[in-house]
This record gives C-alpha cells, sequence and structure tokens, in this order.
C-alpha cells in the first residue's frame, strides 16, 4: 500500500520486566560473547556490591547482562541478578565510577501504597517509580524510614487513582510536601474505568474522558489541574495539562472540505483504498498539543489491530503545510485516543483495511 502507519499517542519503552529499570536504549552487547573477562568482573561487582548493601548473595543470570559503550573508555551496564524476586545492578562509568540497585522497590511500592492509602482511604497506586539512579541515595528501607529514604532519591514519579470522593485539602499529602516527586492524584467517574486505567497501563491522558478532578503532586503540595476536555457530540477533544498554549478552542464545522482519504490518496503511489467505518469531522481550530478521544463503541473491532483503531487524517502545520498521515488512535478503555502536535483544522476518519 505503500505507507507508513504512525502509532500516536504511546510512548516505546525498552525495558527488562523490572520496575522502575527505565528505558535503555541503543546497541545492545551480550558481554558473554564479546568480552568474558569483562562480563565475570562485572558481575563480581554487582555480587559484592549487594552483599555490603543488603548481606545476602544473590543468583547472577549471566546470559542477560546489557553493555552499552560511553565514549571510548566509558561503559553503561545492567547486570540482572535474583533474590526472592528478579532486579538489577546497574554500573556506570563515564569519568565517575556509579553502582546502584532496584532491590527493594517492590516492598517500598508496598510502603508507599500504604502510605497513600492511609492518606486517601481507597485510593490505588498505579504507576510508581523511584530509582538511585545516577547513585543516588544510600538509606536501606528498614519498615520504618520510608520519608528518609526518599528523600534521597532524585526521581520520583507516582500516580494515584481515586473514584468520587472530595476534593483534596491542601494537607492530604502532607507526606510528600518536601521529596522531589513529581505525580497525579487522578479521580475516575467509575471504579470500572479507574481499573481500565491500572490494567492497560499507557498514558494516563488517554483516559481523560473518563476523568472528573486530576491534582498535581510536587514540592511544596498539590494542586489541581484544569482537565480543558471539549465535548464535540461523537467525539472530544483535550488540551494536554502542565503546558502553556496558543489557540485551543475547536469547533465542528459544517464545511467539510477535501475529503481526508483524498487528501491521503494524492500522497501515495499504488494506494489501495480502505473501508471507511466512520463519518468525516473536519475540526477548525488549532493547539500546540492536543488529544482527540473517539468512541471505541462507534467503531468495528478489527482483529489484526486490536490495540488501536485506524484513521486517515490531514491538518495545517505551523508553516502552513498540509500534512497527511495514516495514524494509529490507540484503545484506551473507551475511547480510540491520538495527540497532535502543533495542528490547527484537523480532518479525519476512521477507516479499515480491506
Amino acid at each position: 500500500m505503500g505507507r507508513k502507519l504512525v502509532i500516536g499517542g504511546i510512548a516505546a519503552v525498552a525495558a527488562a520486566a523490572l520496575l522502575g529499570t527505565g528505558g535503555y536504549f541503543g546497541y545492545r552487547y551480550y558481554l558473554k560473547n564479546q568480552n568474558e573477562q569483562k562480563l565475570q568482573s562485572l558481575q563480581a561487582e554487582a555480587v559484592s556490591y549487594i552483599e555490603q548493601r543488603y548481606g545476602f548473595t544473590p543468583e547472577v543470570n549471566p546470559e542477560n547482562t546489557d553493555y552499552y559503550p560511553i565514549g571510548e573508555q566509558g561503559f553503561d551496564a545492567v547486570i540482572p541478578l535474583r533474590h526472592e524476586h528478579p532486579f538489577f545492578v546497574h554500573i556506570r562509568d563515564d569519568g565517575e565510577h556509579l553502582v546502584w540497585d532496584n532491590y527493594q522497590e517492590p516492598i517500598v511500592w508496598q510502603a508507599v501504597q500504604d502510605e497513600i492509602e492511609q492518606a486517601l482511604p481507597g485510593s490505588r497506586l498505579m504507576r510508581f517509580m523511584c530509582t538511585d539512579r545516577y547513585g543516588g541515595g544510600s538509606t536501606v528501607y528498614d519498615g520504618t524510614n520510608l520519608h528518609q529514604v526518599l528523600s534521597e532519591k532524585r526521581d520520583i514519579s507516582l500516580t494515584v487513582g481515586c473514584v468520587g470522593g472530595e476534593p483534596l485539602a491542601d494537607d492530604s499529602l502532607s507526606f510528600w510536601r518536601d521529596l522531589q516527586v513529581n505525580g497525579n492524584v487522578v479521580f475516575f467517574d467509575t471504579e470500572t474505568h479507574r481499573q481500565q486505567c491500572i490494567d492497560q497501563s499507557g498514558n494516563i491522558w488517554g483516559y481523560a474522558p473518563t476523568m472528573t478532578r486530576v491534582y498535581g503532586i510536587g514540592p511544596g503540595g498539590i494542586r489541581e489541574k484544569q482537565l480543558e476536555v471539549q465535548d464535540h457530540g461523537a467525539f472530544f477533544t483535550m488540551l494536554a495539562p502542565d503546558e502553556e498554549q496558543s489557540g485551543g478552542t475547536f469547533t465542528v464545522s459544517e464545511e467539510s472540505g477535501a475529503s481526508a482519504l483524498s487528501v491521503y490518496a494524492a500522497e501515495q503511489t499504488d494506494f489501495e483504498p480502505p473501508e471507511v467505518v466512520s463519518k468525516e469531522y473536519s475540526l477548525k481550530g488549532s493547539a500546540d498539543h492536543f488529544w482527540l478521544y473517539f468512541p471505541v463503541s462507534a467503531l468495528p473491532e478489527d482483529p489484526s489491530t486490536p490495540d488501536f483503531r485506524q484513521m486517515i487524517c490531514y491538518y495545517t502545520a505551523p508553516s502552513g503545510e498540509l500534512v497527511s498521515e495514516w495514524q494509529g488512535a490507540l484503545v484506551y478503555g473507551d475511547y480510540a485516543a491520538c495527540e497532535f502536535y502543533n495542528a490547527a483544522d484537523l480532518h479525519f476518519v476512521f477507516v479499515k483495511e480491506k
């Protein structure tokens, strides 16, 4: 068909199946086949580090050690280990030799959940990341010193999910006031929608039409965020929160203009028209960054693309150029959603390959 499918609204994450590993992108080297001596040296250092920090000797998984060169002499290595559960030791040498691990993250996660639950009964900790990245953090969690442990972390991010309830008081989350945390407390309209967000993961803003209130957590306390969700009848739009925006007011235009299919087809060779499965919509207005939400119930299922629905669209870029794309709108619970950046006068239609 000669096209490239763009998946909107999702960040590709390449990471081990461990809490807080982050994304390690680039070339992957299996040291067992490259340099046995270096492999053994790094594994021995990782084991010694864990023995000194926690007082036990972990199992080593030699097959999956990742190694990334940095310049001529530096490196970044991730050594997978196991003791009660899988974890890793990260060793980085880029002029400064740093070592850290994520062994305690499961029990710290539970401790954070307990702390949140005490402050906000009925809440759920949906996402939490807290690493000793770049060597920060030296205190071992002992079951009583959660605040001290978290105070040494450079990166704390969390999302808390609630259903219904009263607006948050200023002192609701005083525990987090002086910590380097960036997160959200999200109120959903139903337990079903909260559970969808927990189960399906992804960007929380993909679920915005099911949210009733959102509070930002940061140093100094909490603040309510404005969810600028606009109801256009058949679908919703929302300006991306926490960003300065120009424009942002959209209206559904009766003047449809050129069809999205014809604009897209004019740029393709050997184009095979897909099956059209929705009305075509013309959205007048512009924004620097916004989301589009279309009800999944109004679109047919496609077994070949269960996680997204396909759409063809065109819009005007800031340069005045007309941009035409075949996009994938990711399914977030009840809605197929995608993001647009610096787009004006969006025309779109949902399609299905024949």
